[in-house]
């Protein structure tokens, strides 16, 4: 819901429940929030709470909304976040229908975002980013969630269930975040400076009472509360642990003592149990180092495998990238006409699914004239020239390792006839694919190259299906014979589950 006039609290409630959002175009918030930006965002101010203050608590629009959800509601975030076109977030990630947390967002002139809505009422796996959580877009994907971008050019107030995932297109967002009690009480409290003016604001501001009693010098401002701003001595979470861990941390023996293994193995647990990325360094060296006097390996060694991990969960399916990958177009082609079509042969495609692997002549035929091939045989003698036969105790079995950028194989991995071919024979026809360079095979007389293995991990495959839309090509630039060939099994793949 995006509106220019001022919707009833009751109609924003029901747009917050339904959408997950509702949006106030609003140019006075456009202005502020860049006189704001331009002061250098001074949260944690006299000047920044005043800001707080008046676009939060004294905004009859955001008060109404949060009293018509809450009874009792806290200020857990003040955080400034930039575009991220192709990247989708929430705050939080928690199931059922009743509203925990409410975000409000200021947002600058000329700015655009997209938000899911019906994406705050979905089970969705979100993947941790210190600060927020992303949502692969994969999971966008369904029929209950509908993409939605909005244009704000003057500004904006969005109210929105903290579990709605959006997206910043263009332009930058002011955030404040308020939750019931025992949301707030799992986030992490913002610092204040230890300034008397700050402290003596907070108690007159949001408590409506004087402090005159004297703080002590290793105390600051907490802000725990929107209602309720207090001091209390500086002690929980400094070290830079995550909130969720403090109760644990007492636990954690002084550097130099340890534990025995009844006891560690318990502290063990429950530190795995709390994940410990959520734990500061010297604390997690204390728990790995001193605190335990076990071998943990021998005793947990599922802690250190990716077994321990869902085979299905976000972070197993990136392995070693950071993003998600980009939901495209559906490109549809006839896979059989384009396979045939460039194998010349009618019955070529049938032969593939029959037996899983097929031989084609001709596709490389132009590096294969004498002038080019004198060049790569070349090549190849300068690679083999610089390889040492043996390494660690291990013969090179006809591996040439170190070769993997020779002109040879950048001329082959951008052969388009060849990508052609393997995007037909894909299960699931993806044409955005990436070439893994990989290094060659360079056999001479008397090496011993035999061996048998497959590519992908069976377990893996039967269990889940990951690798399944794998083709693996290779090129042969000489003629197999009896000595030197490859072994393949025909149809292989469609008895792999027996």
């Amino acid at each position: 819901m995006a509106s220019s006039s001022s919707p009833t609290a009751e109609m924003a409630k029901e747009a917050v429940e339904k959408d997950g959002f509702c949006c106030y175009l609003d140019p006075a918030v456009g202005k502020q929030v860049d006189e704001f930006a331009r002061e250098g965002y001074p949260f944690l101010t006299d000047n920044g709470l005043d800001f707080i203050k008046h676009n939060t608590l004294d905004d009859k629009r955001v008060r109404e909304v949060l009293e018509s959800f809450f009874i009792w509601s806290g200020l857990g975030l003040c955080q400034k976040f930039d575009r991220h076109p192709g990247r989708t977030f929430s705050l939080v990630n928690y199931a059922g229908t009743q509203v925990r947390a409410l975000m409000l967002q200021l947002w600058s002139a000329g700015v655009r975002a997209v938000f899911y809505k019906g994406s705050h009422l979905q089970s969705l796996e979100k993947i941790d980013t210190s600060g927020l959580l992303e949502i692969p877009h994969e999971y966008l994907h369904k029929d209950t969630i509908l993409r939605t971008e909005v244009e704000m050019k003057d500004g904006a107030l969005v109210i929105l269930d903290d579990r709605l995932g959006f997206t910043i297109v263009q332009g930058f967002v002011i955030t404040f975040c308020f939750a019931v009690e025992e949301e707030l009480n799992k986030w992490a409290k913002m610092k204040l400076s230890n300034s008397p003016s700050l402290k003596k604001r907070a108690a007159n501001e949001v408590d409506g009472r004087e402090d005159e009693e004297e703080e002590q010098e290793d105390e600051q401002t907490e802000v725990s509360r929107a209602g309720a701003m207090k001091t209390k001595p500086m002690k929980e979470l400094l070290c830079g642990c995550a909130s969720i861990c403090s109760a644990l941390l007492p636990s954690i023996p002084p550097a130099g003592d340890r534990l025995g293994e009844e006891e560690g193995l318990k502290l063990l647990e429950w530190s795995h149990d709390l994940h410990w990325a959520n734990f500061c360094k010297n604390h997690l060296r204390r728990l790995a180092g001193s605190g335990l006097d076990i071998n943990v390996r021998t005793k947990k060694p599922r802690y250190f495998r990716r077994a321990s991990r869902a085979p299905d969960s976000v972070m197993v399916k990136l392995g070693p990238y950071m993003y998600t990958p980009k939901k495209t177009d559906t490109f549809t082609f006839n896979a059989k006409q384009v396979f045939n079509r460039f194998v010349s042969h009618a019955n070529a495609w049938d032969t593939f699914q029959k037996d899983g692997t097929i031989n084609i002549n001709g596709v490389f035929d132009y590096i294969l004239k004498p002038e080019i091939f004198e060049l790569i045989e070349e090549e190849f003698d300068m690679y083999l020239y610089h390889l040492r036969d043996e390494q660690d105790g291990q013969k090179r079995r006809g591996w040439m390792r170190h070769m993997f950028y020779s002109l040879v194989q950048q001329l082959v991995r951008q052969d388009p006839v060849y990508y052609a071919l393997i995007v037909a024979a894909r299960p699931d026809k993806n044409t955005w694919l990436i070439c893994y360079p990989y290094y060659v095979k360079y056999q001479v007389e008397g090496e011993n190259t035999g061996f048998a293995h497959l590519d992908i991990n069976v377990n893996k495959f039967v269990k889940t299906g990951q690798g399944k839309n794998i083709i693996q090509g290779s090129l042969s630039l000489d003629d197999e014979n009896e000595y030197g060939y490859t072994l393949l099994v025909p149809g292989f793949h469609r008895h792999i589950h027996e």
